[in-house]
């Protein structure tokens, strides 16, 4: 049985709406400086560069920058 190139059974998905699915994980936060760093691998997000960055430019994970903002609110 051959099936045509855009076959989809149901409850199929593709690989992106399977990655857009997953929640973002809180960043972690480390240093005087609350310097933050992602929660699974580790590498230190330079907040000048790459600050709010929906992934983690090293292994892909799905970032939550929010307890980052939190700790790091300005005085208004």
């Amino acid at each position: 049985m051959e099936y045509p190139k855009d076959y989809a059974c149901d409850g199929q998905i593709s690989i992106t709406e399977w990655m857009d699915s997953i929640k973002p994980i809180p960043v972690k936060i480390k240093g005087l400086c609350d310097d933050a760093y992602c929660p699974v691998c580790g590498v230190w997000l330079d907040d000048l560069k790459i600050k709010d960055c929906e992934r983690c430019p090293e292994c892909q994970t799905k970032i939550d920058w929010a307890p980052w903002h939190r700790r790091n609110e300005e005085d208004v």
